[in-house]
């Protein structure tokens, strides 16, 4: 089976890349918000996780300890059993697995045949695999509450997620566990229209890393149109300019039909 990550050089963080486990020894991992405990023994792999309440804490800290406490949830422990004998586990940081929509803390207006662009962050996920690239288990560094996007008949379950919205880079802070996306909206109408939300379609994008150690993914454009009410979204072919010298870390959980989708614009903002 094929990774999805594409190179082992993934920097701010001792915990991604291949991690070397011994039978005595248990690993933390503390990345944003999420704690998770990793230990092995012979043929048995024990993970446990909990999560904190806030979506934008920083935290990157790769600690060797002796036990791992209970999780608050009894949902996040994970026991596999294994015959594979190897004590070698690869973690990378992935985008979530469905699309996010994002609430700009203050609805935004926009004027008619204007443009603005929106810096949001979504959080990542950490998906840890065999040496092999055998897909073990992924847990979300801060799992976001459900949403229904769209109508009832065709629109879809996404992740729902709050932003700052920021419109100048100046304004973003970096974070080890969250994703930046430059997102640019242009109305092409005849009237202001009202941002309230935005659909992130994050399982087809591809995640980067800037020279700043920060994550990315490559800017979206939306253009709301007056005919039909339709918008198109339009996916960059890399990351964005402000992401100085980005390499690419892990590719997308979906490829997309094509780079410019057509939509009825109730599915794209709201």
């Amino acid at each position: 089976m094929k990774t999805r990550v594409v190179t082992e050089k993934i920097r701010g963080f001792d915990g991604w890349g291949l991690i070397d486990f011994d039978d005595t020894s248990v690993f933390s991992l503390e990345i944003g918000p999420l704690n998770a405990w990793i230990s092995h023994a012979p043929h048995e792999w024990k993970f446990v996780w909990d999560q904190g309440k806030n979506p934008l804490e920083e935290r990157a800290n790769l600690i060797k300890t002796q036990s791992a406490p209970e999780p608050l949830d009894p949902k996040h422990i994970a026991r596999f059993a294994t015959s594979w004998e190897g004590r070698k586990l690869r973690i990378y940081p992935s985008l979530a697995d469905r699309s996010v929509v994002v609430r700009p803390e203050t609805p935004t207006w926009l004027g008619a045949h204007d443009e603005v662009v929106f810096y949001v962050s979504t959080p990542l996920w950490l998906c840890i695999e065999t040496q092999t690239a055998l897909p073990i288990l992924e847990i979300p560094t801060y799992r976001p509450s459900d949403t229904w996007f769209g109508d009832v008949q065709d629109g879809e379950l996404a992740y729902a997620s709050r932003t700052a919205g920021r419109t100048s880079l100046e304004d973003v802070q970096a974070y080890h566990a969250r994703a930046l996306t430059r997102v640019s909206v242009r109305n092409a109408t005849q009237t202001p229209m009202l941002i309230e939300r935005i659909n992130i379609p994050v399982p087809v994008l591809t995640l980067y890393q800037d020279a700043r150690e920060r994550f990315w993914t490559e800017g979206i454009s939306l253009v709301a149109e007056e005919r039909g009410n339709m918008a198109h979204l339009k996916l960059g072919p890399s990351a964005p300019k402000e992401a100085e010298r980005a390499e690419k870390i892990t590719l997308p959980r979906a490829e997309p039909t094509s780079n410019v989708l057509v939509r009825a614009l109730h599915k794209l903002l709201g």
